[in-house]
């Protein structure tokens, strides 16, 4: 992303309309410090490249449940759109 790196992105998706998505943050940090990092600004999971098809599968199953909680609007998606325009 050019404009914004993972870290502010999840930022403002949970100061956002869509603070309850769950997100999963994909990268090839793996320092402690990245994933720590990652967890406090509220990712839901966390999963390094290169990865496995078998752990994406295990990790999008761990945060499945979460994504009941945030059943998506249209005034969600307006509010992705918006967030998603500022990283490009």
């Amino acid at each position: 992303m050019p404009n914004m790196d993972g870290l502010t992105l999840l930022q403002e998706i949970r100061k956002s309309d869509l603070a309850e998505l769950p997100v999963l943050m994909v990268t090839a940090e793996k320092r402690r410090e990245s994933v720590l990092a990652a967890i406090r600004a509220g990712a839901s999971g966390y999963i390094v490249k290169p990865f496995s098809e078998a752990a994406l599968a295990d990790k999008l199953a761990q945060i499945a449940p979460l994504s009941a909680s945030a059943a998506p609007t249209n005034h969600g998606a307006s509010v992705f759109g918006a967030i998603f325009e500022r990283t490009m």
